[in-house]
């Protein structure tokens, strides 16, 4: 497919092949509706949370929307993306070229599952408690419906977050740290691309409470993994090099 533009995004590089013109998302509050509709494209892509406004102003104007599912409910977020790729593939590998891709795809989603498989039967039953590190005082729960919590738990991990700590839409007190046993701490970041960048962005932040931090069990022992914040949301395809990056992390710390 020839790409005319696609969404501007901090969370993966676009592969080399696609150099189309980079726009706002449609989440920033810089996006721009009649930009698109002057580029006059034979198709747009939407998050389907994105198609009762956008997509049907778009529809109404004669220009055919595809609905990206983002997020399905009970289901983690691997799974969204295979299915997700699937109807891609369904939809669009029309010829012997992309019908050759899409099996060079499907067989990444493969060899993945192989490596899931394997870690799942390291990591079943351990648990973990995690945060997304923005500042020395704001760090928010993971939830069970995170997409690093939706990872670890398709590698056999028990997120320990309920309810009950905590909103995941507002910092968390840090006291809700405190004394929560886990055997992992997942500390996710923004604005950091690399593991390195990770660590030291939130080894600093932690610094402003250090007595604090110190008393919660998996972080006093030295049990944490720092993530990038391409662990934060979820960056499609992307997925598959998350997730295996995630599993050489984990086998990492464990020494396995």
């Amino acid at each position: 497919m020839n790409f005319v533009a696609v969404a501007e995004t901090s969370t993966f590089e676009y592969p080399e092949e696609i150099k189309p013109l980079a726009m706002p998302a449609v989440t920033s509050s810089m996006f721009d509706l009649e930009g698109i509709v002057a580029l006059e494209p034979d198709l747009v892509l939407l998050p389907d949370s994105s198609m009762a406004t956008h997509g049907a102003t778009l529809q109404e104007l004669g220009i055919p929307v595809f609905a990206v599912t983002t997020k399905e409910p009970g289901q983690d977020v691997y799974t969204t993306v295979k299915n997700q790729t699937e109807a891609y593939i369904d939809a669009f590998a029309k010829d012997e070229t992309a019908l050759a891709a899409a099996e060079d795809i499907r067989a990444r989603f493969a060899a993945l599952d192989a490596r899931i498989a394997g870690a799942r039967e390291r990591y079943e039953g351990k648990t973990f408690f995690g945060a997304t590190c923005v500042s020395g005082t704001d760090y928010y729960l993971q939830a069970q419906t995170s997409t690093v919590s939706s990872m670890m738990q398709l590698l056999g991990f028990t997120n320990i977050y309920a309810e009950s700590m905590g909103d995941t839409n507002a910092p968390a007190s840090l006291e809700t740290f405190a004394g929560a046993e886990s055997d992992l701490f997942v500390f996710t970041s923004q604005g950091t691309t690399t593991v390195a960048e990770a660590e030291a962005f939130c080894t600093e932040c932690m610094a402003e409470n250090q007595a604090l931090w110190d008393t919660v069990p998996a972080v006093s022992r030295g049990d944490v993994i720092y993530l990038p914040s391409g662990y934060v949301i979820t960056a499609g395809l992307n997925i598959v090099d998350n997730l295996g990056g995630l599993i050489d992390i984990l086998d990492a710390h464990y020494a396995v």
